[in-house]
């Protein structure tokens, strides 16, 4: 991290979900090896972003990116490269979440990825994001070995083999595991801690199976178990600003729970962290899907209606709002959602008899061109 601010941005009042422009930069292809592309701008005016953001943004990639996201890169408007995380590869269906850092007084990026060979010609790798909102979370397949205290964990988390999966949490107070795997595992969670005035504070922590954290570098509490007190805990004096969080889990099988709480210096007692200490993401709005020498790509925003669970099976509504050019006339849009159902019209609504990954295609014709694309949505 390039400084340490004294406060964190006010962005509690910015909407939680993302939302969806209809409308592009007026700038030229600055990736001209990658053929697609979404405009992302940053919830936040340009003066208000120092640079010590998170930015994580959603991005439905239909079909066009490799399975791992390797060729996806983040640019500012001017081209430059920003540090980035791929949270969510392209390996479940076409929607990729990810995380990266705006640059200061900048709000307006683009994501760019595809083309043939695509993870081999995207260029020079992003240098991976510094996590200083929420919490990132790595999970590995966990190997043999002690688990008696923080270094043994990190020990079998460095020997462990490739991460499985990425998730992003917004506190250290978790009843599932983030990343989605079962089993045996070994996790490791970055992201910062801030600490609102100079003193003494005291932490306290409970894991299922085993958990430690560390505070900027230093062992600070080993959890070997879950119970409802606090009995695992220490005292540590901090100043006023962030912090460096590293902390590890091992589970083996079962409930993935951890429980973090701390008492300030102008708290009684200890109670769990909240996701303000942690840091609130900067939200950002996700443009259309652009390509290359097209004026029209196929793409359309999914809205979740509901849900209906009827002896233990689910059924889900969902309406599809195609996107076209703001000037295209005689529009024509053709769905088929995957289950033998279709549909016509550029606003429709379709309900899923059970959960799963359908492929959606969409046939749009408007007057300035046509395309018909499959997207993979879970």
């Amino acid at each position: 991290m390039s400084k340490t601010p004294t406060h964190r941005p006010d962005i509690r009042n910015l909407p939680v979900a993302l939302l969806l422009i209809m409308c592009v930069f007026s700038v030229g292809w600055s990736q001209p090896q990658s053929p697609y592309r979404r405009a992302i701008e940053v919830a936040l005016e340009a003066k208000q972003i120092d640079g010590d953001e998170t930015v994580q943004v959603s991005l439905l990639m239909p079909g066009l990116a490799s399975k791992d996201a390797a060729d996806v890169r983040v640019v500012a408007e001017d081209g430059t490269l920003v540090p980035m995380t791929i949270v969510r590869d392209g390996r479940a269906d076409d929607r990729v979440i990810l995380v990266f850092n705006p640059i200061k007084n900048k709000s307006k990026y683009f994501a760019y990825w595809g083309g043939k060979d695509a993870d081999k010609d995207a260029g020079k790798p992003a240098p991976p994001a510094n996590i200083t909102s929420g919490l990132l979370v790595e999970t590995k397949r966990a190997p043999d070995g002690p688990n008696d205290s923080i270094k043994q964990l990190q020990a079998r988390y460095d020997r462990a083999g490739d991460v499985l999966g990425r998730g992003m949490i917004d506190r250290l107070f978790v009843g599932h595991q983030p990343a989605g795997i079962d089993g045996a595992t070994i996790s490791k969670v970055t992201g910062t801690l801030f600490a609102p005035i100079d003193g003494e504070y005291q932490f306290a922590l409970s894991a299922d199976d085993r958990g430690g954290i560390r505070l900027d570098g230093k062992d600070l509490v080993f959890a070997p178990g879950f119970p409802d007190d606090i009995r695992f805990n220490t005292k540590i004096t901090l100043k006023r600003g962030l912090h460096a969080v590293e902390y590890f889990h091992l589970d083996t099988g079962g409930d993935w729970r951890v429980s973090l709480g701390w008492r300030r210096p102008d708290t009684a007692q200890v109670d769990p962290i909240s996701g303000d200490a942690f840091g609130r993401f900067a939200r950002a709005k996700v443009g259309v899907l652009e390509q290359q020498k097209s004026p029209v790509s196929a793409d359309f925003e999914a809205s979740w209606m509901g849900e209906c669970i009827v002896a233990e099976r689910s059924t889900y509504r969902v309406r599809f709002d195609a996107i076209y050019p703001l000037k295209s006339t005689n529009i024509r849009a053709n769905w088929s959602f995957g289950d033998g159902q279709s549909a016509s019209g550029t606003k429709v609504e379709h309900v899923f008899l059970s959960p799963g990954v359908y492929e959606i295609t969409l046939d749009l014709k408007t007057t300035q061109g046509g395309e018909k694309r499959t997207f993979r949505l879970d």
